[in-house]
């Protein structure tokens, strides 16, 4: 009996294999990446089950045809937390790390500023738009200042135009005031301001008369 090596979905085996019998969802696992060879006799498969909010189990199956005729299968499951299911090259497909998939991000405001610039590359969105090295290359120095009694930081940026932009931070309890953390937190807040600034004017320049 001769196995067909290069199915990669139901639809496709269904074709191929004309008594092939499917219960329930038979594309449950997708095809990440698929090597084979007709005239060898191999196979090497890995697909993946996402499930979504989870993870995704991944299933590893080599086939190779033996030199008596006979048929030898090797298969390893594993499961990987929160990843999900991306395309890749080749028509293929890939998993990527929970900090860039498109779920996690959507339940999470602690998305990162990289994970969304993957998403938005992967996406192929190619319009104009305002990405975080834009703002970093606007500022061209940053001053802080602490009141004095207080646990107050106040970082004032100041831009390559001379416009500042000013981010502060505080804690309710002055047992956890710690200048390092008090800096980075009220830098943070001043840059993110930067986005509404550069938006505003780049849809400006977009909107201008041709």
């Amino acid at each position: 009996m001769t196995k067909t090596l290069h199915n990669s979905d139901i639809s496709g085996a269904r074709k191929n294999v004309k008594d092939i019998v499917v219960v329930g969802n038979g594309d449950a696992f997708r095809l990440l990446c698929k090597a084979s060879s007709k005239s060898e006799g191999w196979m090497k498969s890995t697909k993946a089950m996402e499930i979504t909010g989870v993870g995704c189990v991944v299933q590893v199956t080599t086939h190779q045809r033996n030199h008596d005729g006979t048929n030898s299968v090797a298969e390893a499951v594993t499961f990987v937390p929160g990843a999900v299911i991306t395309d890749d090259e080749n028509n293929g497909r890939k998993l990527i790390v929970p900090s860039t998939a498109d779920e996690p991000c959507k339940r999470s405001k602690g998305c990162t500023e990289e994970a969304i610039e993957r998403q938005i590359e992967d996406k192929g969105l190619t319009a104009p738009r305002i990405t975080p090295d834009m703002l970093d290359s606007e500022i061209v120095s940053q001053d802080y200042h602490v009141f004095k009694g207080s646990c107050l930081t106040v970082c004032c940026l100041t831009l390559k135009n001379g416009f500042t932009i000013t981010g502060e931070s505080a804690c309710a309890s002055p047992e956890n005031f710690n200048d390092e953390l008090g800096r980075d937190i009220a830098f943070k807040n001043a840059r993110e301001k930067l986005w509404a600034f550069l938006g505003f004017r780049l849809r400006d320049k977009l909107s201008a008369p041709l």
